[in-house]
């Protein structure tokens, strides 16, 4: 999937990720499941596509540049709510229900809050069910 018009790709994001995560190539490619030279592909195509070294390279290693940390925490965020966003359409999809987490005080969790969730699903349930109402 590309995802901007640099013709950047989620899937090296995904593999700079696992790179960064395991710390070699080797490593990333057997998490991922594909070859050591795939994974060196993907990150050159990465750091072509981003116009910057992400890697210092030596031999047989890549070593991480500062540049590299710093992208890290942001693919980290698009990656995470890509999931997020997968999950959801995968719910969507099977008619699953979804949760919500509703963070209070505790003072408000024992009163206010269970009287605000109860008065809205009395709202939800007369509506779909009029004669609930009655």
């Amino acid at each position: 999937m590309e995802l901007l018009q640099s013709g950047l790709k989620l899937r090296q994001l995904q593999v700079f990720r696992q790179v960064l995560r395991t710390g070699s190539t080797r490593q990333a490619a057997a998490a991922l499941g594909i070859s050591q030279p795939a994974v060196s592909q993907h990150v050159k195509q990465l750091e072509a596509a981003l116009g910057i070294a992400l890697f210092e390279r030596s031999t047989n290693r890549i070593i991480p540049s500062r540049k590299a940390w710093e992208l890290l925490r942001n693919v980290e965020i698009a990656l995470t709510s890509m999931d997020r966003l997968e999950a959801s359409i995968f719910a969507i999809k099977n008619d699953e229900k979804q949760r919500i987490a509703i963070a209070a005080p505790a003072v408000f969790g024992f009163v206010t809050l269970p009287k605000v969730v109860a008065t809205r699903a009395f709202h939800v349930l007369t509506e779909a069910y009029p004669a609930f109402s009655k």
